[in-house]
């Protein structure tokens, strides 16, 4: 772009873009309660996929941060897996890897076209995260099957 605006071609678009990506890992932050609601699923042996869209490097990075890997059986991420969410094939991707039929899985989100449309579309049950307690919008026409306003109401699920 810098060279189609007559920018000079000295490297300063790696150099942004180097700056842009230190500066979005630096701004990366766990939900706090994320590492105490995977705990408890692992001490109930609840089986987790971790189904997410965006680049591997990036998604990579972030599981590596917070040894994220060890609590998911399976982790299908839209840049290595081909194609990502509300796809149905990343779905049942990662229930044929932990052996489950749609009903008897969650998928839990905050998006709800990707997440909960997308999980519902295949069978499975969607829990939509709404953290700020909006409540869902009156357009969309996408209704989850739990709403949830923290990670740690996913223990909940795992009993039914």
């Amino acid at each position: 772009m810098l060279e189609l605006v007559g920018g000079a071609v000295d490297g300063l678009a790696t150099r942004i873009a180097t700056d842009f990506a230190e500066r979005r890992r630096a701004g990366w932050r766990l939900f706090p309660d994320a590492l105490a609601a995977l705990e408890a699923l692992q001490r109930r042996g609840v089986a987790l996929a971790l189904v997410t869209n965006g680049d591997a490097r990036f998604q990579r990075d972030k599981i590596a941060r917070w040894d994220l890997g060890r609590f998911f059986r399976c982790v299908v991420i839209e840049g290595e897996f081909g194609c990502g969410k509300p796809d149905p094939r990343v779905f049942r991707h990662a229930l044929a890897a932990l052996g489950a039929a749609p009903a008897q899985a969650w998928m839990v989100g905050d998006n709800l076209a990707w997440d909960i449309a997308g999980a519902q579309a295949v069978g499975i049950r969607a829990a939509w995260i709404d953290r700020r307690r909006q409540g869902l919008p009156t357009a969309g026409g996408v209704v989850p099957n739990r709403v949830l306003h923290s990670l740690t109401d996913i223990v909940d699920l795992a009993g039914g």
